[in-house]
């Protein structure tokens, strides 16, 4: 609970929501991001609009839908939330949140994109990059923590990576959650303790660019995604 009290505080803030906002519910209720849509805008004291399936499957419905509606904050998995970047560049929107994959290239509009990443294990997003213009997608930039987060790069030895060198990303903070349900020896190898406090290793290639935010570059395993979804290659195997 604390992890989703601290999200919604640091997404209201930073979407600088009121209770003036309409935000669209997309997410599916299975998928962890739906608490993006609901809490905080619980928190804003805002209007939710819970999307009826035919308008999540047909952009020009979910268009329609948000200017009729006035729909102002909305998140979308990466994919959708990047297609409907490029065929409605200027509507009602002032800000779209994204997450689930690397962010394609993607123009400017007219709204503000904020580029989220995070695992579920770690309480919805853990970084975040505001996109400013045209977004060429040479570098995959998540940006940089979010409030009462500690992010560590770190070699094979969970030694600490020189800025540029790649290594794995190792989350700690309010965010991080108790364990898997059931699961003692994943929970052993993912949650861990680093520098004193309770981590979780994500499995994500990354590295620190000059500017100070994080590039994602892949997993260090064989693990893939698929519109937001983990998907373990072996397991299709």
């Amino acid at each position: 609970h604390h992890g989703i009290v601290n999200y919604a505080h640091w997404y209201k803030k930073t979407v600088q929501m009121t209770e003036k906002d309409v935000v669209a519910a997309y997410a599916n209720f299975g998928f962890d991001a739906h608490m993006i849509d609901i809490y905080p805008t619980l928190l804003s004291g805002a209007t939710l609009h819970i999307l009826t399936e035919e308008v999540r499957m047909n952009f020009d419905a979910l268009n329609q839908y948000i200017n009729d509606n006035g729909i102002t904050v909305a998140f979308f998995t990466t994919q959708i939330g990047c297609q409907i970047a490029s065929l409605f560049p200027d509507n009602n929107l002032r800000a779209m949140t994204i997450g689930g994959e690397k962010m394609p290239p993607t123009k400017k509009t007219s709204y503000t994109i904020y580029n989220g990443y995070g695992p579920t294990e770690c309480s919805l997003y853990s970084t975040c990059y505001k996109v400013e213009g045209d977004y060429d997608g040479l570098k995959s930039i998540i940006g940089r923590p979010l409030d009462n987060y500690q992010l560590y790069i770190v070699d094979s030895n969970l030694n600490l990576v020189p800025r540029g060198v790649p290594g794995e990303l190792v989350i700690s903070g309010i965010g991080v959650g108790r364990e898997y349900l059931n699961r003692p020896e994943t929970t052993a190898e993912k949650f861990i303790s680093i520098y004193g406090k309770k981590a979780y290793r994500s499995g994500d290639l990354v590295r620190w660019t000059e500017d100070g935010n994080i590039e994602f570059l892949g997993r260090i395993d064989n693990q893939g995604k698929l519109r937001g979804l983990r998907i373990e290659l072996g397991e299709i195997e």
